[in-house]
């Protein structure tokens, strides 16, 4: 009952920040127990057939720019509902300390999560 409470008044000062913040980063924790095992998981690559784009700009001064590539990717990912940019071209244009990005490329979507199977396996070690 106290963890759900906390969760919950977690989750109800979280929604009230307005700072636009991406991040990619994730921790693992190694398991110990010899009876659990995690089973790798791939998916497919559904490629879209036309370009998308998004910009961002600086949102303070020197900001890094690889944060302000993170949010134009984000922003052109969300107009498509999209997962992932393959090979992404970005534009940048520095006046004094205001940057604007302009990234385009292909969206990706990732579908058909399924546990990895000895003909995945093999698969994937015939394309290396």
């Amino acid at each position: 009952m106290r963890i759900s409470i906390i969760f919950s008044l977690t989750l109800l000062l979280a929604s009230c920040q307005s700072i636009q913040k991406i991040s990619n980063d994730y921790k693992t924790v190694r398991i110990q127990k010899q009876d659990i095992y995690q089973y790798p998981i791939i998916a497919e690559l559904d490629i879209g057939s036309t370009k998308i784009q998004g910009t961002a700009k600086s949102l303070y001064p020197k900001q890094p720019i690889e944060e302000i590539k993170k949010i134009a990717i984000a922003n052109a990912l969300e107009k498509v509902n999209g997962d992932v940019i393959i090979e992404p071209t970005f534009k940048i244009i520095e006046e004094g300390e205001n940057i604007t990005i302009t990234v385009s490329g292909y969206y990706g979507t990732y579908k058909n999560f399924k546990k990895v199977t000895k003909e995945d396996i093999q698969l994937i070690n015939s394309l290396k």
